[in-house]
């Protein structure tokens, strides 16, 4: 079937589809499909083989393996934010005592 069918299939809008399909989506790994064209047609039973696999909780073991590398940057980028304003923070309170 094709992104459409398949979309009112899962009961997702196509271009939600289209991100799961692409793997953008965090935490939820991409549906097997194939490519003709611009067109990427999915098998009914490997839909349903995906949702059992989610189901049973078939999830890879950490969401930062789902993430895009851009989206690593800023998660480890707004991390050493938060470790230099807790530095900070308690640089100051040290001061005051």
């Amino acid at each position: 079937m094709d992104v459409k069918a398949a979309a009112n299939y899962l009961g997702v809008s196509r271009s939600h589809l289209s991100h799961i399909l692409a793997g953008k989506v965090p935490g939820v790994p991409a549906i097997p499909h194939v490519r003709a064209g611009r067109r990427a047609l999915i098998r009914r039973a490997v839909i349903d083989r995906w949702m059992l696999e989610q189901e049973q909780g078939a999830a890879p073991a950490s969401i930062y393996d789902q993430i895009t590398p851009n989206q690593r940057l800023r998660l480890k980028r707004r991390f050493y934010e938060t470790q230099e304003i807790s530095k900070r923070q308690l640089a100051t309170s040290q001061a005051w005592k």
